[in-house]
């Protein structure tokens, strides 16, 4: 009787993790400039409408700036159109999203906008929730406290090992005894060095500020680029990117996040 409650247990616990996720597209059109399709995930979980409410309101808050969707009055995109007719630029445009991860408890997204303000500028956010309560996962629950070291170590490591081929690469060039071609300029070069010299001594301490995103094999971290906007030009590495093999960092996974990656 006991080895049969178990595997009934076993079976209704698989039945929870294996319930069907499904991302479909919101697409409008927008009312005063109809070239402009607006764009965004919807979240669909196979019998539980709750926590695939969970998911939809946070990320229509945290990226389009939704305020309360219980509440909300029109379209979702509404905080990100312009105000007026005469406004050509809009506060996020070009909306784009991928599924990174979508099997057993995990959904991973990578959302894509063109964001304006003074300037425009792409990026990209990544989400990572459990299904089955609707939490957003951050890179704290991944890793035991007392091994958040390991992970930082690493990170830093990878950052400097391409920061000092870049900086090689730079000194090599400007030490070319070749005349430079009329749309060169070793100051653009002698600047980007700088950046990227400065941003060795940028070691991160902490968590704050990384992007992630995890799946059952992998997870992938990235780091914010060297370069403000004022001198992004003189930026060619951008963001820091890096994944690692859940297999040779399992060891330092916090009971929770095991259960996440089975």
């Amino acid at each position: 009787m006991k080895c049969l409650l178990l595997t009934l247990a076993m079976l209704a616990t698989y039945a929870v993790f294996a319930q069907q996720v499904t991302v479909k597209t919101i697409m409008e059109t927008e009312s005063r400039f109809k070239d402009r399709n607006n764009i965004f995930p919807l979240v669909e979980i196979e019998g539980d409408s709750k926590n695939a409410g969970t998911i939809n309101e946070y990320l229509q808050k945290d990226f389009l700036d939704v305020k309360d969707s219980s509440i909300q009055q029109g379209s979702i995109f509404d905080n990100i159109n312009p105000s007026s007719d005469d406004e050509q630029r809009t506060a996020l445009k070009d909306i784009s999203f991928a599924v990174r991860c979508n099997k057993n408890r995990l959904l991973s997204l990578a959302i894509s906008a063109t964001g304006c303000g003074a300037y425009c500028e792409d990026y990209t956010t990544y989400y990572t929730f459990d299904i089955k309560n609707g939490n957003r996962l951050w890179l704290e629950t991944l890793i035991k406290p007392e091994f958040k070291h390991l992970l930082l170590d690493t990170l830093n490591a990878l950052k400097k090992s391409l920061l000092a081929k870049k900086i090689a690469w730079i000194n090599d060039t400007l030490k070319t005894e070749e005349p430079w071609k009329s749309d060169e300029d070793p100051a653009y070069y002698i600047d980007m060095r700088r950046l990227y010299q400065d941003c060795l001594q940028d070691e991160k301490k902490d968590f704050s500020f990384m992007k992630f995103c995890l799946c059952q094999d992998q997870f992938y971290i990235e780091l914010d680029r060297c370069s403000a906007h004022v001198n992004r030009n003189l930026d060619e590495l951008d963001a820091f990117g890096f994944y690692f093999n859940v297999s040779a960092w399992r060891r330092y996974f916090t009971d929770y996040a095991l259960q996440l990656v089975q």
